[in-house]
């Protein structure tokens, strides 16, 4: 199996101070030109599972990739970002939002599979703020499930994520003393590459935005 780890393109949050932010944004003019070079360089990349959390931004990011690969989008509710679906920016003071529910997801993204946990409540259901151990707990179940489904595959499997989410996943795979200070922020579009065998993981690219021209970085 190859895994690819992609954080998503720019989202309104990423430019606005915390106090602006909103649950679930849409992705920027430039997010938008971010996630159309990335799809781009992915063209003669064969995918065969192409998978996204419930978030607008991973889902707008996710629909390049789908149309440039062909490739039918999937999406997981516990992809999600650190965190979950909430309002407000003052630690302790969250409070849990809905996120999408199956039906706004399919209005705005047709033919998309949903995964059954998502209903007419939202993907979130206004559940409290996710402590951070808990994400990483969250992060373990989503690796295992990946390994469970695909390990003994050969296929390419695509996930279009979250940064904090991602730092999760590179440390169960990569050690629990993996931080973001080895490599710096988790780029938006970055990319990053796993090949799984029975030897175990097998880092091939970690964090690349070689697909980005040097004005389209954040």
């Amino acid at each position: 199996m190859q895994l690819y780890l992609i954080r998503h393109a720019q989202s309104a949050n990423n430019s606005k101070p915390e106090a602006e932010r909103v649950e679930d944004p849409e992705i920027t003019e430039l997010g938008h030109q971010q996630a159309a070079a990335l799809a781009r360089s992915l063209t003669t990349q064969k995918v065969d599972y192409l998978v996204t959390s419930g978030f607008l931004r991973t889902l707008q990011t996710t629909r390049y990739l789908a149309e440039a690969l062909q490739a039918p989008v999937n999406v997981w509710r516990d992809l999600h970002e650190v965190g979950g679906c909430y309002r407000g920016h003052i630690p302790g003071q969250e409070q849990g939002a809905p996120g999408m529910n199956r039906d706004a997801i399919l209005a705005e993204f047709p033919g998309v599979t949903i995964e059954d946990s998502i209903g007419a409540e939202g993907w979130w259901g206004c559940r409290p703020y996710e402590t951070d151990d808990q994400a990483m707990q969250r992060g373990q179940q989503m690796l295992a499930q990946i390994v469970e489904q695909f390990a003994a595959t050969q296929k390419v499997v695509v996930a279009v994520i979250h940064a904090d989410f991602k730092v999760c996943l590179l440390r169960h795979i990569l050690g629990q003393e993996f931080t973001q200070r080895h490599i710096g922020p988790m780029l938006n579009t970055g990319l990053t590459k796993f090949t799984f065998s029975e030897a175990g993981w097998r880092l091939d690219i970690l964090n690349s935005i070689t697909h980005l021209t040097n004005d389209q970085m954040s």
